[in-house]
């Protein structure tokens, strides 16, 4: 990882409920989708970059959705 950088991964479980998982493919002006800046959990993290993301559709209709943050580091980093 790279000096003076933060990182933190947040994995959230989506329900199988259809109205949820539709909000996944609502688009929000070309900036991303509805449910993610709905979400309080999510909307912590405003100053930082998404550095990647994935989802994943489980058996039972429900998904599982991670996204890993960086930001530049607070404090400096000691070796």
């Amino acid at each position: 990882m790279p000096q003076g950088v933060e990182r933190r991964i947040l994995i959230l479980r989506l329900p199988a409920d259809r109205d949820a998982m539709k909000s996944i493919n609502k688009p929000q002006g070309g900036k991303g989708l509805v449910f993610l800046s709905n979400d309080p959990t999510i909307s912590a993290y405003a100053d930082w970059t998404v550095v990647s993301h994935s989802f994943q559709l489980l058996p039972d209709g429900s998904g599982v959705f991670s996204i890993l943050f960086e930001r530049p580091a607070k404090e400096p980093v000691e070796e």
